[in-house]
């Protein structure tokens, strides 16, 4: 079974995991960057109010999803939700 690890991670950590279970699986990854800046305090601020606002927001992977057959999405959890750039993907390949 063809699988991809999709993450997005703002410090590294999300990544380290991503990459652990990857590894396990024999899987490829696949990360998910958001376009606006999340650094510092302000940045993790400004993601937890669009965390709970369900906002979208402008990203890029590094790589398709196309051909895989399973899919896990690892997100950090801001303000009890997933991440504006998961959540973005997420429209993105399936509600379209």
């Amino acid at each position: 079974m063809k699988t991809l690890v999709v993450y997005y991670s703002r410090t590294g950590n999300t990544k380290y995991v991503a990459e652990k279970i990857a590894e396990r699986l024999a899987a490829e990854t696949c990360e998910v960057f958001d376009k606006k800046s999340r650094k510092g305090r302000l940045g993790f601020v400004r993601g937890g109010y669009e965390s709970i606002r369900k906002k979208l927001t402008e990203i890029e992977v590094s790589k398709t999803v196309d051909n895989h057959e399973l899919l896990i999405i690892g997100s950090l959890v801001w303000a009890n939700g997933i991440t504006p750039a998961i959540r973005t993907f997420i429209h993105q390949q399936f509600i379209k």
